[in-house]
């Protein structure tokens, strides 16, 4: 646990605590509410454009990798228990809900005129400055979501102790699935299904269960974990549990950096990606590591800037037969906390197809209403929470400076009005702002990175770009244990180097599916003719080889 790095200085309406309320017009002059800002942008909205390059696994991945490098803590009230907001006549100090007005077309005739949120717990801090918020996961690219983030919690929740596994279930049709998370009030399982025997899962992070794709992801982590220590086992039999497991994990994590340095980021950065040098080197060792850089998550990566992918959900979530049909689809809110299909044989396939084949929306100001009236819908309500609400909402409980204060950190030309503003904005959003926000610094930083035109080849414009570079950049050369280190204690061989260079996320699908028998090789992109569906059984999609791995060719790690 530690804070987030801060890039900017908080904004605090009192300098010190407070989260930013108000505008600079005035200090009697409130910022919108963070729902009607989100409703506003909502009903602009005219058609939903997609994403025709990129497949939902792009957005599943970049969950996935998401929860490897962020969890922010929650402020609790006493002894741990969840803080209620809404409806009550003495609220905690921790509350800052969210209005909602009167006339809210969604809201008003349900009788909703509040949205419960609560702060981000404060970091600890032996000085005495301004709040700050704390990181509770590791903020390397370390693999914590599937091995967890200490050895304490991996040794007891997740490790089989045996021929260097991870724990899992296995049924008898062969497949193995993910230990079960048997607490009935642990805020997935439902006593329905417990009476069926049908569980939520466990795995090294605690939001292994946020939404049905997410799940299959660490599901197939978990099979290939294992898939790599059998085969490691084979090569080195005298190998003990330990041994065996520890470098299974040490290859594991490696991939993970690889795919997400070499199909996730370019996707995201586009040509920014290779002026960073953040994509992978096709040979040899990397000399990049930097013992000065701070490779800690910051405020602004992970509050503001990470959280793109919320606008480019899509409100119905398809399932695909292996012929590429869609058998099936729910709505987005579903899918919600409700792992439960993915304990029949071949419902991981059709998620996975399913993400492999359907096109996300266009990042921009418009959301889903799915998100922006539903989200965590309760089974028996006729209304949920705002994700779009709740994104700016965080943004000012953290302080976060405005957007236009980023255009200078980001060497972006100065905007200094409205009108000089018009053009770096797509045209609908401009719109919008203009009628949402007195000035141009008021504009909130999550705000101003969905609104702000796209670069050329990248999802993001230059202000997102600019954030969530810098931290990818940050990630790699600050992490000394990064997988293409030249570091002779600790590096891989050559000949291993090479065999994790081959390794996709098609091919981690393929291997783990419960009987996945093709897929794109880019599969983060949809089916093209230059990205074709490859059999998994054939040579289309790269194997690594373990073979690499024999005593005598491995370096000193364990």
């Amino acid at each position: 646990m530690q804070p987030f790095r801060r890039i900017l200085p908080p904004v605090y309406d009192d300098g010190f605590s407070s989260p930013r309320t108000k505008s600079v017009v005035g200090s009697d002059q409130p910022l919108l509410s963070a729902r009607e800002v989100s409703r506003r942008f909502t009903d602009s909205a005219d058609h939903v454009a997609v994403e025709t390059k990129l497949s939902m696994l792009f957005l599943t991945w970049g969950q996935f990798l998401d929860h490897d490098m962020t969890n922010t803590g929650a402020s609790k009230g006493e002894n741990g228990s969840a803080i209620t907001c809404c409806g009550q006549r003495k609220q905690h100090p921790e509350c800052f809900p969210i209005h909602v007005e009167n006339n809210d077309p969604f809201y008003a005739d349900k009788g909703v005129r509040c949205l419960d949120f609560v702060r981000s717990a404060p970091a600890p801090q032996c000085k005495i400055n301004g709040r700050e918020q704390f990181n509770q996961a590791s903020a390397y690219i370390d693999g914590s979501m599937i091995y967890a983030t200490t050895r304490l919690e991996a040794d007891i929740r997740l490790r089989a102790h045996f021929n260097g596994y991870m724990r899992g279930r296995l049924f008898e049709d062969g497949r193995w699935m993910l230990p079960i998370s048997d607490k009935p009030n642990d805020g997935c399982n439902k006593d329905e299904l417990i009476k069926q025997s049908r569980y939520c899962f466990k795995a090294g992070d605690v939001r292994v269960n946020e939404q049905i794709g997410l799940t299959a992801m660490h599901t197939v982590w978990m099979r290939e974990h294992n898939r790599i220590a059998s085969e490691l086992a084979d090569v080195n039999n005298h190998w003990d549990d330990t041994r065996t497991y520890e470098e299974a994990r040490r290859i594991v994590i490696a991939m993970v950096q690889h795919i997400s340095y070499n199909e996730f980021v370019p996707l995201l950065l586009g040509k920014f990606a290779s002026h960073l040098k953040l994509r992978p080197l096709a040979s040899n060792y990397a000399t990049s590591y930097d013992k000065e850089v701070d490779a800690g998550i910051s405020n602004e990566f992970s509050t503001a800037a990470y959280r793109f992918g919320h606008s480019m959900l899509q409100g119905l979530v398809e399932f695909h037969t292996a012929k590429g049909r869609t058998i099936d689809f729910m709505q987005f809110t579903k899918i919600l906390f409700n792992p439960f299909a993915l304990w029949d044989f071949g419902k991981l396939d059709a998620v996975v197809r399913g993400n492999a084949q359907q096109c996300p929306r266009k990042l921009d100001t418009s959301f889903s209403t799915q998100v922006t009236n539903h989200l965590f819908q309760p089974e028996k309500s006729n209304h949920g929470f705002d994700l779009f609400a709740l994104n700016i909402q965080r943004g000012r409980d953290h302080g976060l400076a405005p957007y236009i204060q980023w255009r200078e950190l980001c060497n972006l030309s100065p905007v200094n009005d409205w009108l000089e503003l018009e053009k770096e904005m797509r045209p609908s959003s401009f719109v919008v702002l203009k009628q949402i926000y007195q000035d141009i610094k008021d504009i909130d930083l999550y705000v101003g990175i969905l609104a702000e035109n796209s670069l050329p080849d990248g999802i993001l414009g230059p202000v997102g770009s600019c954030i969530i570079g810098d931290q990818f950049l940050r990630s790699k050369i600050g992490d000394r244990f990064w997988y293409e280190t030249s570091d002779p204690t600790i590096r891989f061989t050559p000949d291993q180097l090479s065999e994790i260079r081959k390794s996709s996320l098609a091919r981690v699908l393929c291997d783990n599916g419960d009987a996945m028998d093709a897929i794109q090789l880019k599969s983060m992109e949809v089916v093209s003719g230059s990205n074709p569906v490859k059999r998994c059984h054939g040579d289309g999609i790269p194997r690594m080889d373990l073979s690499n791995w024999e005593d005598g060719m491995i370096s000193p790690f364990v």
